[in-house]
């Protein structure tokens, strides 16, 4: 039945869900139909009744035919009206030759409104509505008046046509009623399809925002439609470099250097998440992040310190691990300074959370006036941790750096490894 059905739809109407399921519907209509008014017109010749039983015979013809000219071209809401309107007609011819009102065949004017508003549109519904209420008003004016319809059924036979005419109209009613549940249900799992890719795209669009930006900045750009740039105080910001990156990247293919950068780069970002400390951004070779925003939380100069020194272990435990394989890796100097600094968003297009201010330029000149295997930190650092009994700190008294003189500077370690180590 399907592919029968499908074969009468022209291909055009098979790139559009809407119009496809009209058309599946519309040709699914004429050959119940035209089986219906072929059905009557053997009841029509059984009763012996001539007239209905020519109507049947130009239902059946015409209603049987439209879907071969709706094949070749004809619109769907051409075809569609002129399916209805051969119905009307056919319904009409039959009810004069039926006795009128007497008659049950006047009942499938309540069928063909329906019929119009699943294949057509509810606009066409009101027309052929409209249509069925003026006919049936005018025959039973004309039956009030004392019009005499001729009645072709055998009275003994009146039971039987009335039997049949309304196991008819239940059946069709039960079809159209198929025909709009399935319609219904149609539209209820385009709509879960569509809900279910709208969800599944949305956490997608979700989850690259937060690859990009923290969960509370993400959150308040996607309330607000922008992000206002913040004041911290007490944010510990960390660089890392790796030293002497460019002669070792020579000594490397590209698939090689981006391998064991993104191994490198990869385990910070674990460590970082581990101890709740923000990624900022990777800048080359250099690795940027910062504790205690975009919430400022307890605990986040010593998280900060905990995550670098975690990750100039695991930068030392991979070179010694490459060493052994007689392959190349990176050593690594860490710089941390405590302080003020703004945050927020920059840019229209491809955006990123950044941090700016002082706090950053001294952080960079820790990085780079320390040594490979070590934290160094700033004076500042230090005098908020140096209490902390997790840590022992290394004076180095006070040590140049560019653009900002003398600092005083220290080396971090964990308590436990320096007791080791001595």
């Amino acid at each position: 039945m399907e592919k029968l059905v499908l074969w009468f739809i022209p291909a055009n109407y098979l790139e559009n869900e809407d119009q496809l399921r009209k058309a599946r519907y519309f040709v699914k209509a004429c050959l119940f139909t035209s089986g219906f008014s072929f059905f009557y017109f053997w009841v029509s010749a059984y009763f012996e009744m001539s007239m209905p039983m020519m109507a049947m015979v130009l239902d059946t013809v015409l209603i049987g035919i439209l879907p071969f000219f709706f094949l070749k071209g004809l619109s769907i809401n051409i075809s569609a009206n002129l399916f209805i309107l051969i119905g009307t007609i056919g319904v009409t011819w039959t009810v004069f030759y039926t006795g009128g009102f007497e008659s049950g065949t006047l009942v499938w004017y309540g069928v063909l409104p329906i019929a119009s508003l699943l294949l057509i549109d509810k606009k066409s519904s009101y027309v052929w509505s409209g249509i069925c209420i003026a006919l049936v008003i005018f025959i039973g004016i004309l039956q009030i008046e004392g019009y005499l319809f001729e009645n072709q059924i055998n009275p003994k036979y009146v039971h039987h046509f009335n039997i049949l005419t309304f196991s008819g109209i239940v059946l069709m009613l039960f079809l159209l009623a198929l025909v709009f549940e399935n319609t219904k249900q149609d539209a209820f799992d385009l709509l879960n399809q569509k809900n279910n890719l709208l969800t599944k795209e949305k956490k997608r669009s979700d989850d690259l925002l937060l690859n990009i930006l923290p969960f509370d900045v993400a959150e308040e750009l996607k309330e607000n439609g922008e992000s206002e740039a913040k004041d911290f105080d007490n944010v510990s910001v960390l660089f890392t470099d790796f030293k002497e990156f460019t002669q070792t990247a020579e000594k490397l293919t590209a698939k090689e250097l981006v391998h064991e950068m993104n191994t490198c780069f990869k385990a910070f970002d674990a460590i970082l998440e581990r101890n709740k400390v923000e990624k900022i951004k990777t800048i080359g070779d250099s690795y940027m992040a910062a504790g205690g925003l975009p919430v400022p939380a307890d605990g986040s100069i010593k998280n900060t310190m905990l995550a670098a020194l975690e990750m100039q272990a695991f930068v030392g435990k991979r070179k010694e691990d490459m060493d052994i394989k007689g392959l190349i890796a990176f050593e690594m100097r860490v710089g941390i300074h405590t302080g003020s600094v703004v945050a927020g968003i920059v840019g229209l297009n491809k955006f990123q959370y950044d941090i700016w201010g002082d706090t950053v330029n001294t952080a960079s000149r820790m990085e780079s006036s320390g040594e490979v295997g070590k934290v160094n930190i700033s004076h500042a650092t230090y005098e908020l941790l140096k209490d902390d009994l997790t840590f022992a700190f290394e004076n180095r008294g006070k040590i140049e750096a560019k653009g900002k003189g003398k600092m005083k500077m220290y080396f971090i370690s964990l308590k436990s490894q320096k007791n080791k180590t001595s």
